[in-house]
C-alpha cells in the first residue's frame, strides 16, 4: 500500500502551484482538496472611529474537514492518492489506513506578508491606496502568521516563547518533509517522488507588487519586531529542510521520477486534437 502525502497549504507559500500540478496530473477522484477555511483581509468602516480600518474575517474549516472525512466510506478514502488544503489538521492521518506523510512549504515571513497584501489588492479586498505599513501595524492577526497557523491546526502544541526552539522542532518533526518557496525548484524532484507527481510544478498565483519601495523598507523594521516567532520558525524550518533533504534523497536515490499515466497521455492527445480541429476550422472560415 502506497503512502498518503498530506500537504498543509499555508497561505501565500506556493501551495497553489502544487495544487495546480496535482489538478493537471491526477484525476479529481484521486485528490482530496480540503479548502474549507476562509481567511480574508479587507477594509471596513469602523463606525465608532468613523473611518475605514483593516479587518480579518476567518473561518478555519477544521470542524467541516473532520465531518467530511468522517462521513466518507473506507472505499472512498482508499481512492485518494494525495490530500491538500488550508484545512489540514494534525490527526487527519488517523482517518486513513495508509501511512501518511505530512508535507508543507514555508516562506520568509516578511516576503509572505508582502505577497498576502498584494494578493488582497489583486482580489480587491484592499486597494493600492491602503498603506502597507498601516496594515502591518493594524492587523495583529497577520503577526507570526505561520506560527499561528501551525498552532491552530494542531501541529504546534502551544505558542512558544522565543527561547523555546524545542517546541518548533517538535512541530517540524511531524512533517515528513518541508520545503521553502525559494528552494522549491531545488526540491522539485524530491517532492515529485514523494507525492508521485507526474509533471513539473508550475509557477502559479503570482501577484503584482503594489507596494512602494519606501513603504517596504519602513514596514520591514516594524514587522521584524512583531514577528519574532515566525522568524525563529523559519530558521528552524530551513535547518530541518536541509537535514530531511539529505535523508530522503538517500532513500529516494534509485526511485525514478513518475512517468505520465495513461490518463495524462490520453488527455494530452485530446488537447492536441482539439487544437488541430480548432485551427482547421479557423483556416476554413478565412477561406
Amino acid at each position: 500500500m502506497k503512502n498518503l502525502p498530506i500537504f498543509f497549504h499555508i497561505e501565500k507559500t506556493a501551495g497553489t502551484s502544487l495544487r495546480e500540478a496535482l489538478n493537471l496530473s491526477k484525476k479529481k477522484s484521486k485528490v482530496l482538496g480540503l479548502y474549507l477555511s476562509n481567511f480574508k483581509i479587507k477594509r471596513v468602516l469602523d463606525k465608532s472611529k468613523n473611518k475605514k480600518v483593516v479587518k480579518i474575517s476567518e473561518q478555519h474549516g477544521i470542524t467541516e474537514a473532520k465531518k467530511l472525512v468522517e462521513n466518507m466510506t473506507s472505499k472512498d478514502k482508499n481512492k485518494f492518492e494525495v490530500i491538500i488544503g488550508h484545512s489540514i489538521f494534525y490527526g487527519l492521518h488517523d482517518f486513513f489506513k495508509k501511512d501518511a506523510n505530512y508535507i508543507t512549504i514555508f516562506r520568509h515571513p516578511f516576503k509572505r506578508a508582502i505577497s498576502h497584501y498584494n494578493y488582497a489588492v489583486d482580489e480587491k479586498s484592499l486597494s493600492p491606496q491602503d498603506d502597507f505599513v498601516d496594515m502591518i501595524k493594524e492587523v495583529s492577526l497577520l503577526n507570526n502568521f505561520m506560527t499561528e497557523r501551525l498552532h491552530t491546526f494542531g501541529f504546534l502544541e502551544y505558542i512558544p516563547t522565543p527561547d523555546d526552539r524545542q517546541a518548533f522542532r517538535r512541530c517540524l518533526n511531524k512533517f515528513y518533509f518541508v520545503s521553502e518557496v525559494e528552494k522549491l525548484k531545488e526540491d522539485e524532484t524530491l517532492l515529485r517522488k514523494i507525492i508521485n507527481l507526474e509533471i513539473p510544478i508550475p509557477k502559479s498565483n503570482t501577484s503584482i507588487n503594489h507596494i512602494p519601495l519606501e513603504q517596504i523598507e519602513k514596514a520591514e523594521k516594524i514587522f521584524r519586531q512583531n514577528n519574532e516567532l515566525d522568524f525563529i520558525l523559519y530558521e528552524e524550518a530551513l535547518l530541518y529542510r536541509c537535514k530531511r533533504k539529505k535523508e530522503l534523497e538517500s532513500i529516494y536515490k534509485n526511485t525514478p521520477l513518475p512517468s505520465k499515466s495513461l490518463f495524462l497521455i490520453i488527455r494530452d492527445i485530446r488537447k492536441k486534437l482539439r487544437k488541430l480541429i480548432n485551427n482547421y476550422f479557423k483556416k476554413s472560415k478565412r477561406v
